[in-house]
């Protein structure tokens, strides 16, 4: 390296001041150096933090929307169902079917994790986060209870709607429960709603700490039914 060497011929001649001209410039030169290496990385970890928060945004409203509108079929069919039984008839059970799999991905949350961006996401939001998605997995489970009676239950007789009922007209108790499930199910989803839009907002600071987002279920498993449309609006 020439800087070397006319240190080494600076050194050689005593000449003291410009070898130590040369070692400040050799210095300066490193740490400049490591100072770009510094700045690239941390753009590089900026430019993966914005991509992946922008990913888990776009997860939420992915979820949002696609809630919002299983809500919306679920309160119709209820309904539909709930006015056919007023009327004194005796149609199947209304139920609710979701394409593909039963439970929301959670592969968003789990990229975010596995980046490194957690530690950039101020730690309230980030347990928010955590629960919310945990409490995701947990409702879907909590589908898949009321879909495989679905599938085993009420398809098979969907044929014969005199099945469903006993003698005296009332539903048959597994499947009053089992509309009772989708009922909860509902109610859950209106939850996870209004939670994804909170967290949604937060994400656009993301470091920043801000209110809470925890989804709030009320006090009494038994209002979940009843409490429907009051969560929805």
């Amino acid at each position: 390296m020439a800087e070397g060497r006319r240190v080494v011929s600076f050194m050689r001649q005593r000449d003291w001041p410009g070898a130590l001209f040369e070692l400040l410039i050799v210095a300066l030169g490193v740490l400049l150096a490591i100072e770009a290496s510094n700045w690239s990385e941390s753009r590089d970890a900026a430019r993966r933090s914005t991509q992946a928060v922008a990913v888990l945004r776009q997860d939420l409203r992915d979820g949002i929307r696609y809630e919002a509108r299983a809500g919306a079929e679920v309160d119709a069919g209820l309904a539909a169902f709930d006015a056919a039984r007023e009327r004194g008839q005796r149609p199947a059970p209304y139920f609710f079917r979701i394409p593909g799999s039963d439970t929301p991905p959670n592969t968003a949350w789990q990229s975010t994790l596995q980046t490194g961006v957690a530690d950039l996401i101020d730690p309230g939001l980030l347990f928010n986060l955590g629960f919310f998605y945990s409490e995701r997995q947990g409702i879907g489970a909590r589908y898949s209870h009321y879909a495989r009676f679905v599938e085993d239950q009420v398809l098979p007789w969907m044929n014969d709607p005199a099945h469903f009922y006993s003698a005296n007209g009332a539903l048959k108790p597994e499947y009053a429960a089992n509309l009772n499930r989708l009922r909860e199910w509902r109610y859950f989803i209106s939850v996870t709603v209004k939670t994804a839009r909170c967290l949604d907002g937060r994400l656009a600071h993301p470091a920043q700490a801000g209110p809470p987002c925890r989804a709030d279920y009320g006090t009494s498993f038994a209002t979940y039914p009843q409490s429907v449309q009051a969560a929805a609006n």
